[in-house]
């Protein structure tokens, strides 16, 4: 089993025009592949939490979160990827900020 990290990243939480975080994990092995995403507060809070099951080699997958269960005007963010069947370099993952039209903000690589 092999886990992986985002680095953390702060997102607008109050009146954040829609923002949403994401978690995206890529197969990059050659056997299917199967864990955990979660995304998390700064203090370890699951934000969202979702398995992934018997994913094929070069196809991708992933969560992500909308709505913020906090007042504060800025939130920690991070992503944590659990491989159950093979090591971290079975996948690349990345944690991603978007707006409320889908763009890309930010984008940081799992290590």
């Amino acid at each position: 089993m092999a886990i992986l990290y985002t680095p953390l990243l702060t997102i607008e939480t109050a009146n954040s025009a829609g923002y949403a975080v994401s978690l995206f994990v890529l197969n990059v092995s050659n056997s299917a592949k199967s864990g955990t995403l979660q995304i998390l507060a700064g203090d370890g809070t699951p934000l969202s939490t979702s398995g992934y099951n018997s994913v094929p080699p070069g196809v991708a997958t992933g969560i992500d979160v909308e709505t913020f269960p906090t007042q504060a005007e800025e939130t920690l963010v991070y992503g944590k990827i659990t491989v159950d069947n093979g090591d971290a370099h079975t996948v690349r993952a990345s944690l991603v900020i978007s707006d409320a039209d889908g763009n890309t903000l930010v984008t940081v690589q799992a290590t």
